[in-house]
């Protein structure tokens, strides 16, 4: 067994496809398939099940995956740990995650890559990625995004709820809301050209209704302060709107049937980056996934 055959296994199940996992490999689907072979031989088990479009993970499979994942991290700790180089790293990041998860994150992350210096830019998806392409930043933490150059790691799936100020009629209904009851309301758009905004939109369309939005805002605070005035309601992500929500500055509304919409958040690199910014990559996946799950 070793590390490659590991990276892999944890890649394959990642992508939950050959092909992609062998592209981030910058290997051959061939030889991804033998590595996952010799890695089954020796094991003694059938790690996936490829008689679907979709590759799954088997039951040992599964059983296997947190020793995986664990020899992996150990193994990028004890290669970053050796490193004598001193380094630097920039992290572009979308706003709400720079001012949530992602500082959490970079503590983790220089405990043990001490001899790196790390920087972080904010600003939005669109400019972020193009930071990302022209070298102003190594990863770039974003929302989703589909480009040929990057490679896209999911890290979080945001919650996308309905806010209203405290005065508000909604804020004391007993119920869920409904969709027709949103559509008579003003209705501030944050964020138009996101992934959700579309959802959302699709979501009025389909139910052939009218959304009654009286501007476009592309500034979290100014959302914000947009709803306490009394302006309009707002689909928010709620990633970075804890305290809002606890000291009731936002009242967050459910809507009816338990409808949701999501935001995915991504970290972000190039495709062909060097083997250090894909390990700091990679690092740096594994300890946002241990926050967000610690949150």
């Amino acid at each position: 067994m070793n590390i490659d055959h590991i990276m892999s296994f944890i890649y394959i199940n990642r992508f939950k496809n050959f092909h992609k996992a062998a592209k981030t490999l910058y290997i051959s689907q061939p030889s991804l398939t033998s590595r996952i072979k010799t890695l089954e031989k020796e094991l003694g088990v059938r790690l996936f099940n490829r008689n679907t479009k979709k590759v799954e993970l088997t039951e040992d499979g599964e059983i296997f995956l947190p020793y995986a994942n664990q020899i992996f991290n150990s193994y990028l700790k004890a290669k970053v740990s050796l490193s004598k180089s001193n380094s630097s790293l920039t992290i572009g990041s979308i706003i709400s995650v720079s001012m949530s998860i992602l500082p959490k994150v970079v503590f983790d992350f220089q405990q043990i890559n001490s001899h790196t210096t790390i920087e972080i830019i904010t600003a939005k998806t669109v400019t972020m990625i193009d930071k990302l392409l022209r070298g102003d930043c190594q990863i770039a933490i974003t929302e989703s995004v589909n480009h040929p150059k990057i490679i896209s790691e999911p890290i979080h799936h945001d919650n996308v709820s309905l806010f209203v100020n405290k005065s508000h009629p909604f804020a004391s209904y007993n119920r869920p809301i409904t969709l027709e009851e949103v559509s008579g309301e003003p209705l501030i758009c944050f964020n138009p050209r996101s992934n959700y905004w579309k959802d959302i939109s699709t979501s009025f369309k389909s139910n052939g209704l009218p959304m009654n939005v009286v501007f476009n805002i592309d500034s979290l605070e100014a959302a914000k302060s947009a709803i306490t005035k009394d302006i309009g309601i707002c689909f928010l992500p709620e990633l970075s709107l804890e305290n809002d929500i606890s000291n009731g500055t936002l009242i967050r509304i459910p809507l009816e049937s338990n409808k949701e919409f999501k935001r995915e958040i991504t970290l972000n690199y190039l495709m062909d980056a060097n083997d250090e910014i894909k390990r700091l990559a990679e690092f740096l996946l594994q300890a946002f996934k241990r926050q967000v799950i610690q949150s």
